[in-house]
């Protein structure tokens, strides 16, 4: 008989399928929900300081509390990670809501924060896909409300942004720009980086997510003599890069073959490099179908 997946929930660890949170709790009440993703290579989870770094940070600029400490999570995942593994590989989820409201009142009195932990099988279809055909983009403006910098489950414009892309085009994701200055931001699902004269650019750290894997492209574009740079970018200068690169924790890094209707040169060689790089720097092949 399969062995039951596991998740955490307020300290204590039940099956996954009994987690609830109450219809009352802040995270649903309010959308006042924090988030982060991890994910593992060969059954270790990867960067795990980074992604626990930035949801802390997430927390403390949303003012959502977490009781458990850095360790605790490191450990509460790592158990998860074993228990669950046998799956296959996962992504690990972490969710922070500042817990049961009293009434619909915002303020904190006598509430528990919720913290919730869960595995997914890491699922690869659409990475073989963006791998095979590349990625599909569709600017749309947004006014950015929210801190950019909070990882959060507060995604009604992202929702109705996607559903307004894939009116037009069933195989395409938001590329969310500034309504105000056309400044390229992200999607909602990835981080995006052009190859602009030679030079892997993406948009100003402070707004847009500090993207943990976009983190790791940095360090490795280092590792391998190419030039980093920010600076804001616009749709003019996306369509004219020699590559357009997305990078997020379930694919690592995929290219973009097509925005708005303009195609991008797919694949690039910059890509090709990265997605070697990546692969030795974990120890696994991450190009889909090979051994990821």
């Amino acid at each position: 008989m399969p062995t039951k997946l596991i998740a955490y929930v307020n300290r204590n660890f039940v099956t996954r399928r009994s987690v609830r949170i109450p219809i009352d709790d802040a995270g649903f009440v309010w959308g006042a929900t924090v988030t982060d993703r991890l994910r593992t290579f060969d059954g270790q989870l990867f960067h795990v300081a980074d992604h626990l770094a930035r949801f802390r940070e997430s927390c403390r600029r949303a003012k959502v509390d977490v009781i458990e400490s850095d360790e605790q999570i490191i450990e509460i995942s790592n158990r998860l990670v074993t228990a669950n593994h046998h799956r296959g590989e996962l992504t690990l989820i972490w969710l922070a809501t500042p817990g049961v409201s009293s009434g619909f009142a915002a303020n904190s009195n006598g509430r528990i924060p919720t913290f919730i932990a869960y595995t997914q099988k890491l699922v690869t279809l659409r990475a073989k896909a963006l791998a095979r055909n590349g990625a599909c983009l569709r600017t749309c403006p947004i006014n950015v409300v929210i801190d950019p910098l909070i990882k959060h489950r507060s995604r009604l414009a992202w929702w109705i942004a996607a559903q307004q892309v894939h009116e037009i085009d069933a195989d395409a994701e938001p590329l969310f720009v500034v309504g105000t200055s056309g400044h390229v931001l992200e999607t909602s699902t990835a981080n995006i980086v052009a190859v602009i004269d030679g030079v892997v650019t993406s948009p100003p750290s402070g707004s847009i997510l500090n993207g943990v894997s976009l983190g790791v492209v940095r360090n490795l574009c280092q590792n391998l003599g190419l030039p980093f740079a920010e600076r804001p970018l616009t749709k003019d200068d996306l369509h004219a890069a020699s590559e357009v690169i997305l990078t997020n924790t379930s694919f690592c890094v995929a290219g973009v073959a097509k925005i708005d209707d303009q195609s991008i040169p797919f694949p690039g060689a910059i890509l090709n490099q990265l997605l070697d790089a990546w692969s030795n720097l974990v120890g696994v092949n991450v190009r889909p179908g090979r051994g990821s």
